[in-house]
């Protein structure tokens, strides 16, 4: 379990590539959100494959999408526009990619649901805005300290309050959770 956590982790920058040598998975691995920081477009694709649709066990899919943290990584307009690769960007460079992933499989499964057959049900709680600067600085990809897990945790404990009271959004929750889950494993 620790070299999967290891390999699952190994973000470029921030920790080493992970080596696995096992008869099953051998290879050096990086961290998944290197190409899929957001999920949601590989849960409907998965989805569809193996579960919903003409012959397959279930006529229609549901998602519900939680934002991890995320950080404001734009600049003032009067700013340096040629950054140097290390100086001008800094933790901006390895951040700026994986927001921008983040902003386009939401806006691409908001589309697809209800173009797909059997179309689906999306829902995403978004990242918390308005952090302040010290929030943010101790939230930075490489901190894990006890003020960033507990930070982290109280702005998930409060993202999922101020969501879960609202009426719009409470129905579309509970009945995610309400309904009993199937994984099928080939």
């Amino acid at each position: 379990m620790v070299d999967v956590a290891l390999a699952t982790s190994a973000a470029p920058t921030y920790f080493p590539l992970a080596e696995l040598d096992y008869p099953e998975l051998k290879g050096v691995f990086v961290d998944g959100g290197v190409w899929a920081n957001n999920p949601t477009l590989c849960g409907i694709l998965e989805a569809l494959e193996h579960f919903v649709g003409e012959g397959k066990e279930f006529s229609s899919y549901s998602i519900l999408s939680i934002a991890s943290i995320t950080q404001s990584n734009g600049w003032k307009i009067k700013e340096n526009r040629h950054r140097s690769f290390f100086w001008g960007w800094q933790g901006k460079l390895f951040e700026t990619p994986l927001d921008g992933q983040n902003f386009f499989a939401d806006h691409f499964a908001k589309k697809i649901v209800g173009c797909t057959s059997p179309q689906g049900k999306y829902f995403r709680i978004p990242s918390p805005r308005q952090l302040s600067k010290e929030h943010l600085d101790d939230i930075e990809m490489d901190k894990a300290g006890k003020n960033s897990i507990k930070l982290l945790e109280s702005l998930g404990n409060q993202q999922g309050i101020d969501y879960t009271t609202k009426p719009e959004c409470k129905a579309l929750i509970d009945a995610f959770f309400k309904e009993k889950k199937h994984y099928i494993f080939n």
